[in-house]
C-alpha cells in the first residue's frame, strides 16, 4: 500500500463516525437526490446482481435495495471504520440478506470475472490512486452490456458560478469541514480532489478506455456534481 493510498484510508478511517451528518450538511442535503438519480440510472439496466464500489457507509447499496426489492448488492470498501457503520444501517433495515459487505481494495477486487450485471462508484473514483486500474477492475467482474454508473463531483466551468465555486471549495469547506469533523486535512483533500479531478469528457474517455461504450454524462446541480453512465462493451 503505497503512501497515498494510506493517507485516503486514514482520512475515511477518522471521518466515518460523522460522515453521513457531514455530507447532509456540507451539500445542503442534495446527497440524497444524486445518489437517488445514479442508483435509477444503474437500474434501468437489467439484472438483479450489483457491485458497490468504494461502498463506504452503505448509502447507495441501501438506495439499490429500497428502490428495487428484488435485487442484492455487494458493497466494497478498503476502510473498515466505514464498513462497521455501513453494517449498523444495513442491519437497521433489516437488509443483512440483500446487501453483503467486503473489506477489499478497488484496485484488487477479490471477485469473479463477469459476476455482475452492473456496478456503481459514488464520491469514490476521486480519491483513487489509479483510476485506470480501477476502472479495468470493475469492467472486468461486470457482464458485457451490464450497467456502470459514476456519481462524482466537478467543477462548474462557466463564469460567476465557477468562480463562486472554487472560493467555497477552497475558502469555505475545508474550515467549515473541519470544525465540525475536527479533521480539517480531509476537507482540505476534498476541495484538492474535486479542483484535480479530470474533466468531464477526459473522464468519459477513460472510461471509454478501460472497457466502457456508449458513455453519457449527466450533470446536477449547477453542474458541480455529475453522473456518468456507460456498458460494459462486448468485447
Amino acid at each position: 500500500m503505497n503512501v497515498q493510498t494510506r493517507f485516503v484510508k486514514s482520512i475515511f478511517s477518522q471521518l466515518a463516525p460523522t460522515y453521513d451528518v457531514l455530507n447532509r450538511v456540507l451539500s445542503l442535503g442534495k446527497d440524497v437526490s444524486w445518489r437517488r438519480f445514479a442508483v435509477r440510472k444503474l437500474l434501468m439496466g437489467r439484472g438483479t446482481r450489483f457491485l458497490d464500489v468504494a461502498a463506504g457507509t452503505c448509502e447507495i447499496s441501501l438506495e439499490l435495495v429500497k428502490v428495487n426489492p428484488t435485487v442484492g448488492a455487494v458493497a466494497v470498501d478498503f476502510t473498515f471504520p466505514m464498513l462497521i457503520r455501513g453494517k449498523a444501517k444495513v442491519a437497521e433495515v433489516s437488509q443483512m440478506n440483500r446487501v453483503h459487505l467486503v473489506l477489499a481494495d478497488s484496485l484488487q477486487l477479490p471477485l469473479p470475472d463477469r459476476f455482475f450485471d452492473g456496478a456503481i462508484v459514488g464520491f469514490g473514483i476521486r480519491n483513487m490512486t489509479d483510476r485506470r486500474k480501477a476502472l479495468c477492475e470493475i469492467a472486468r467482474v461486470v457482464n458485457p452490456g451490464g450497467t456502470f454508473v459514476v456519481l462524482e463531483f466537478t467543477v462548474p466551468n462557466w463564469g460567476l458560478l465557477q468562480t463562486l465555486y472554487d472560493f467555497c471549495l477552497n475558502r469555505l469547506i475545508p474550515p467549515f469541514g473541519g470544525l465540525l469533523s475536527k479533521n480539517r486535512v480531509a476537507y482540505e483533500h476534498l476541495s484538492n480532489s474535486i479542483a484535480e479531478f479530470p474533466r468531464p469528457e477526459v473522464f468519459q474517455e477513460m472510461m471509454e478506455g478501460a472497457g466502457f461504450t456508449e458513455v453519457t454524462y449527466w450533470p446536477l446541480t449547477l453542474g458541480i456534481v455529475g453522473v456518468y453512465v456507460g456498458k460494459r462493451a462486448w468485447v
